[in-house]
């Protein structure tokens, strides 16, 4: 009797033993995902199923907003309200893996640093950004699963420096002109703005300037989102 509970005791204090040690690990492990959100410049946020911000890292302080103000806001109060529609079901994506969203472009709004809750009217000016997300799901009981919200890394494209948006508003005469060489193409419908302000598909526009004539096949993720089945 002495030895068997000798041998439990052992036992108990191994178990306890391996519990902080694996806790220590845990431990060191946050300590560096912390330091790296609180450095990357890229905004990362994760929503809870209906599209609350549950969290948004300090990335989001470059463009006017506080991370502690957003927590618990629907993230489409930081999203141009022009871009809200096209853009609901890839801010708030539900697919994972290779199906999720990948390089999606769109407005975010910024503004000054202000301790209010952020409206359109503090809205100063607004910037591209593209986006990465995916859906986060849990595994329920008999193998099922279950939605739990969205994870999502938004980038600046840099490409446009430091102006607004709404500044690149040229045609390709005047790109061609300029120093940057910058082709003003709708970041939505990707149509070219021509030199008499009409707009035109980069189909026609790619067969009139590069000789090149174009023909049209399905990629195999538009298959899988918009053709399941085929």
């Amino acid at each position: 009797m002495d030895h068997s509970a000798s041998a439990l005791e052992q036992a108990l204090k191994a178990s306890e033993d391996e519990r902080e040690k694996l806790n220590r690990i845990l431990r060191e492990v946050e300590g560096k995902l912390n330091l790296v959100l609180r450095n990357v410049t890229d905004i990362i946020y994760t929503l809870d199923d209906n599209g609350l911000i549950t969290f948004i890292n300090d990335g989001i302080r470059g463009f006017g907003f506080t991370p502690h103000e957003l927590v618990g806001l629907d993230i489409f109060e930081i999203v141009h309200p022009e871009d809200r529609d096209r853009a609901f079901y890839h801010v708030k994506e539900r697919r994972c893996g290779e199906r999720g969203t990948r390089s999606f472009e769109l407005r975010l709004a910024t503004r000054a640093v202000c301790p209010e809750k952020p409206s359109p009217g503090k809205m100063d000016r607004q910037r591209l950004f593209s986006l990465n997300a995916e859906g986060q799901w849990a595994i329920k009981d008999k193998g099922n699963s279950e939605f739990v919200g969205t994870i999502g890394i938004v980038k600046p494209l840099q490409q446009y420096g430091a102006r607004d948006v709404s500044e690149i508003t040229g045609t390709v005469e005047e790109a061609e002109k300029g120093d940057t060489k910058l082709i003003p193409i709708c970041s939505h419908c990707k149509k070219i703005r021509m030199n008499n302000g009409n707009w035109k598909s980069i189909e026609a526009f790619l067969q009139e300037n590069g000789q090149l004539t174009m023909t049209h096949t399905i990629c195999d993720d538009c298959v899988v989102d918009h053709f399941p089945g085929v």
